[in-house]
């Protein structure tokens, strides 16, 4: 089989073919990830060989030099003759060609990305206010359906929306990454659009976080100008960008030479995601919001991707059906079941992990077994569930909502027996924290905009003073809303 998903070659396969450079460079008897160890290991040795060879041909080449016109020429030539043998081969018995030299490994190229944001947003990043997401259906596709309950084709009157998620009350904190998963049809897409604006929310609201700035790639590229170029796809983003300067990027995209004045249209679906990202590493926004950014790419483009978010210094919600890719980035679960989100504090593994061992009945011996103990086996398991711990950058999961459930408890495999209560009070506290962050830097704003109206007031800039003001009081109810918040959660 040919696939790039990684997880499920290691689970499905037992032998790896590798084709690289143009040709089959390697077969290797093992799943995707020994797979990866066993190259490792042969690259290694294949340098080291590499080495060696050098080390003796320079040596060799040096004694030649020395001798060849002395007293040792013939010890000199015989090796010259021994050393083009090696070099450039020779020809064997039954008119064979043997070629002996060793060559350097030969890395793919992979694309060099630079992901990066010089605009710290506040500690929240995005939160959902009980936001139901779908369509509006026109008065034709609203006017009648069947009705499938009652197994009958009685058309009765069908509601104006077709509603395909309702979000339980959610957050996002500056730093997490998390991974929007869920089968096909499920909404994803819509969720991202409605996030970013492109599609109305039928209910509820997605609400940006302080000096959050949304970079949105779109599964389908809708973005990207089909009639333009390459180049003017990258100068579009960035208008002043020199030519070379822009060639430089694109060249770090695996494009070079004439590649760069291709149209977008007749461009490969992989080739249109690496314009794609190269577009993202010029747009400097603190919210990264991906829908499907592995589509399209090889292993080499994937790993690479990989490495830059995980180094990214912002804020990262992205939607992927690879899951060796989530497990390798996100932080944070989101899963969207029965037209809600179920959201998990930790790696996709994890995730997994918990689900298998929550969905494993125990065993119990029904002939031994006291009724006592048998009722506490069947009834009690919920209640031995620990609560999942924070993340890893200190903030509070996101997997608490408007509905007054619990935290998503963690896998019994890496979870230490910790006091629930202990956990909830460091996560209020953190909590605490970040809002008293986000009010400082709120009055600090406040202070700043009062300085620039004394100013405009001075220079008798009425247009400016106006626009000033509005902003002034739009700062000051966030700080009311956030000091509510923070007295609701201190009391």
């Amino acid at each position: 089989m040919i696939s790039h998903d990684r997880y499920f070659l290691d689970k499905v396969t037992n032998r790896t073919l590798e084709i690289a450079n143009g040709k089959l460079d390697g077969d290797y008897p093992a799943g995707y990830n020994k797979y990866l160890e066993l190259k490792a290991e042969r690259l290694e040795l294949q340098l080291k060989h590499y080495n060696a060879q050098q080390e003796y041909i320079a040596k060799t080449e040096d004694f030649i030099r020395r001798f060849k016109a002395g007293q040792r020429t013939k010890e000199a030539r015989g090796r010259e003759k021994i050393l083009n043998r090696l070099k450039y081969g020779y020809q064997g018995a039954n008119n064979q060609w043997i070629d002996t030299r060793v060559d350097a490994p030969q890395q793919q190229k992979k694309i060099a990305m630079n992901l990066g944001t010089q605009v710290r947003s506040g500690d929240l990043a995005l939160k959902l206010e009980k936001l139901v997401v779908g369509y509006t259906l026109t008065e034709d596709e609203g006017r009648k359906t069947k009705d499938q309950s009652s197994g009958n084709d009685a058309s009765v009157l069908c509601p104006s929306s077709f509603v395909l998620i309702r979000c339980p009350n959610l957050e996002i904190f500056r730093g997490q990454r998390v991974a929007l998963m869920g089968p096909n049809g499920s909404g994803k897409t819509t969720l991202l659009r409605t996030m970013v604006g492109e599609v109305p929310a039928l209910s509820g609201l997605a609400r940006l976080g302080h000096k959050v700035m949304i970079n949105y790639y779109a599964q389908a590229h809708e973005g990207l100008d089909m009639n333009a170029t390459v180049l003017q796809e990258i100068q579009r983003i960035k208008p002043l960008i020199k030519e070379t300067e822009a060639r430089t990027l694109l060249g770090r995209f695996l494009f070079s030479g004439d590649d760069v004045y291709k149209r977008v249209g007749d461009l490969s679906g992989g080739e249109r995601s690496r314009v794609a990202l190269a577009q993202l590493t010029l747009m400097g926004g603190n919210l990264l919001v991906l829908d499907e950014p592995t589509n399209h790419l090889d292993i080499g483009a994937r790993e690479a991707l990989e490495v830059v978010l995980n180094e990214y210094n912002g804020t990262i919600l992205f939607v992927s059906h690879d899951r060796y890719f989530i497990d390798a980035v996100a932080d944070t679960i989101w899963m969207i079941d029965s037209g809600s989100i179920e959201a998990f504090d930790g790696a996709y593994s994890e995730y997994a992990a918990f689900h298998e061992t929550k969905d494993r009945k125990p065993v119990v011996d029904e002939r031994r077994a006291p009724n006592d103990e048998r009722r506490t086996t069947k009834g009690d398991a919920s209640k031995v569930k620990a609560a999942r711990p924070a993340n890893s950058n200190g903030h509070a999961p996101s997997a608490a909502n408007g509905r007054g459930e619990a935290p998503h408890p963690q896998s019994p495999i890496s979870s230490p027996q910790t006091p629930t209560s202990s956990k909830d009070d460091r996560r209020l506290r953190r909590k605490l924290a970040a809002l008293e962050e986000e009010i400082g830097m709120l009055e600090a704003e406040m202070k700043q905009l009062a300085e620039e109206m004394t100013s405009a007031s001075a220079q008798a800039d009425r247009k400016r003073v106006k626009s000033l003001e509005m902003q002034y009081s739009d700062v000051n109810d966030m700080i009311s809303s956030r000091m509510q918040e923070w007295e609701q959660l201190a009391k």
